[in-house]
């Protein structure tokens, strides 16, 4: 069980020893646009007139009591809106977080009194250090089909794609997969990951990055420490329950159950029925 914690967790590394595929430094790399714009069109087989960023330094949420995200790289190419993500760990629930993203994206995208049809297309893509599927393929892509004839669609002009950093990538294009290959061991192969490469080395030299990344590591301390605690809290709670209901199971009454386990009388009261 330590291990499988562990690996939810952010590993944090020297500033010096960063790398594009570190999302501190990928959030600060892919803010050159020209780099932005590349890592898309590799990625997904197309050509970028032109990159927009939306909100690079907001938190978005859908309100005040909803949980808030942010997005590595969001942005709007060509009428379409694209979100990039790095995931360096362990990921279990990638189709609800993929999920929540998609709304987030949708209610930032549209505003309010607008038509649906006014949604642009949106593109989530995850680059993830480890096969978050866990069926060995290099790229996972979703858009919504129909179950009984998969030749319709139903056009909600979404798309998400997972690739895997630890997948074979022969079977992807020339462009996609020598990045792929480059995020995956940090070795430049072209003429594009030299340049990433040497944006990666101007990043590291200026110290107002190195102050920027001790606040970061602080910031994602902190949400680990949150998280931990909420799993901790949240573990206990399910065995009160799974002991309430041995309990009431074996006929024990509902206020002698309350003197055994953490539980507020209402809840054992609902277990019952």
């Amino acid at each position: 069980m330590k291990k499988e914690n562990e690996e939810r967790e952010y590993t944090f590394r020297p500033f010096d020893e960063l790398t594009f595929t570190d999302g501190f430094m990928f959030y600060l790399a892919m803010q050159d646009e020209e780099i932005c714009k590349g890592v898309i069109e590799r990625l997904l087989g197309i050509k970028i007139k032109k990159i927009e960023y939306l909100n690079t330094e907001e938190t978005m949420k859908v309100d005040y009591e909803s949980k808030s995200i942010r997005l590595d790289v969001y942005t709007e190419a060509d009428n379409k809106v694209y979100d990039v993500e790095v995931q360096t760990y362990k990921e279990d629930d990638i189709g609800k977080r993929l999920r929540y993203y998609q709304s987030v994206i949708d209610i930032d995208n549209l505003k309010h009194g607008q038509p649906y049809s006014k949604l642009k297309e949106s593109i989530i893509i995850f680059i993830a250090t480890r096969d978050l599927l866990k069926k060995g393929l290099s790229r996972y892509t979703f858009s919504n089909i129909c179950h009984e004839d998969t030749n319709i669609e139903l056009n909600d002009k979404t798309l998400k794609v997972i690739y895997n950093l630890k997948g074979d990538f022969n079977n992807l294009k020339l462009a996609e997969k020598e990045l792929l290959e480059y995020m995956a061991n940090g070795k430049s192969n072209n003429k594009f990951t030299d340049k990433i490469d040497g944006i990666v080395a101007e990043l590291k030299k200026q110290e107002k990055w190195r102050r920027e990344y001790m606040t970061w590591e602080m910031t994602m301390l902190q949400v680990q420490e949150t998280a931990r605690n909420e799993g901790i809290a949240q573990g206990a709670h399910d065995k009160a329950i799974e002991s309430a209901q041995k309990m009431l199971a074996a006929g024990l009454p509902i206020e002698q159950i309350c003197k055994f386990v953490d539980l507020p009388a209402d809840e054992v009261k609902a277990l019952q029925n």
